[in-house]
């Protein structure tokens, strides 16, 4: 009864209270010269939007805010709290931008002022989502868009499909953070720090980027490596760092025996410094691989629970043809592939690249900016 009554409150706060509390703020005027971030659940500015926001910050006559929501890192109350105060500034707010599906944004009404895009925070298209996972979601996560920017024109068909959309809105312009891969000072300084950080030398480092398993409010990591058999094997030549899903907070500690081998990034560098760091990319479900794809080094998928997460997410490409590298389901075979990788045909990461990645070129940023303020 007592839960009941809760989501009843919930349900009320969300659906009257929240759009009616909107319309009291936007009695005010559109602030011409506003951009509004909404972090759903992450504590900092998320990759896709650290460009942007620089973009923005550079020209004095914007006026920037930041909500992070917490979604799921706090009580329900204060979750609800925070977004109220956000949304005091949304109805206000000439540009904003999000990362993921927002149920709170889609809430309201949005005045035809405020311009909202949805920059998503993968790229490509990879495992379903939204209404493609569930073609029955009532709640709403995908309203009010201006635009969806996406990485080529090859997967405007998924994200219409999962977010019900139309090709007025989902554009193939680019994925902002993607930037970063065209900046050579960058990559250069991110294999210098990362290299004398882990004192990796002349080994070669190995990242290992598995994505989560289960719902993104309760995430957990992927199933352990085999560091005994892999150190054995693989320890004189390579270096393997681990790079766990920004949303998973219990990590898988490294015995100390191995942890010259195996290094736990804890956070060190972000995602982009290690990609641009690392000769070869482990990986399994995870749209990092669109990124690195940018960098046209080997990949592999270690993918030893294909069957089960297919059953339970499910994706929009048939798996073992899409990957652009070898799929490995043991250590055994993992073991091989690392070895292999000098032998790896980079030519399939290019045309992986080339259908994936078509919109990312370095100017996806500065693109998708000019976009908006055109529309205007």
């Amino acid at each position: 009864m007592v839960n009941m009554l809760k989501k009843l409150i919930k349900q009320l706060i969300m659906h009257c209270f929240f759009p009616l509390y909107y319309r009291i703020c936007a009695m005010r005027r559109v602030n011409e010269k506003s951009v509004l971030f909404i972090e759903v659940r992450l504590e900092v500015l998320s990759n896709n939007f650290t460009l942007l926001y620089q973009y923005f910050n550079q020209e004095d006559e914007f006026q920037i805010k930041t909500h992070y929501l917490y979604n799921g890192k706090v009580s329900e109350m204060a979750y609800l709290s925070r977004c109220k105060k956000m949304i005091k500034d949304l109805a206000t707010s000439k540009y904003v931008f999000l990362n993921e599906g927002s149920n709170v944004v889609s809430a309201v009404n949005l005045r035809k002022e405020t311009k909202l895009v949805q920059t998503w925070h993968g790229c490509g298209a990879f495992k379903k989502f939204g209404h493609s996972l569930n073609k029955e979601l009532k709640e709403p996560f995908y309203r009010n868009y201006s635009l969806v920017t996406v990485s080529s024109q090859e997967v405007v068909w998924a994200y219409k499909e999962a977010m019900q959309l139309t090709d007025e809105i989902v554009k193939p312009i680019g994925v902002s953070r993607t930037d970063l891969y065209f900046d050579q000072d960058f990559i250069q300084n991110a294999a210098k720090k990362v290299n004398e950080k882990f004192q990796i030398g002349t080994k070669k480092m190995i990242l290992y980027a598995p994505t989560f398993r289960g719902e993104a409010h309760r995430a957990s990591e992927a199933s352990v490596l085999e560091y005994k058999y892999l150190y054995e094997l693989l320890a004189d030549k390579f270096v393997i760092v681990l790079k766990y899903h920004p949303v998973v907070q219990d990590h898988i500690k490294v015995p100390e025996e191995y942890q010259s081998f195996i290094i736990n990034n804890d956070n060190q560098f972000s995602i982009e410094e290690l990609l641009c760091a690392s000769d070869i990319c482990i990986s399994d479900y995870s749209s990092l691989i669109f990124e690195y794809a940018l960098l046209e080094r080997p990949m592999i998928f270690y993918a030893h629970d294909e069957q089960d997460y297919m059953d339970q997410r499910g994706f929009y490409y048939e798996y073992e043809q899409f990957t652009p590298g070898p799929v490995v389901k043991t250590k055994e075979e993992l073991a091989k592939a690392i070895i292999d990788a000098d032998n790896y045909d980079v030519s399939c990461v290019k045309a992986f690249k080339d259908k994936f990645m078509s919109s990312c070129d370095g100017n996806a940023t500065k693109r998708i900016v000019e976009y908006i303020m055109q529309e205007d």
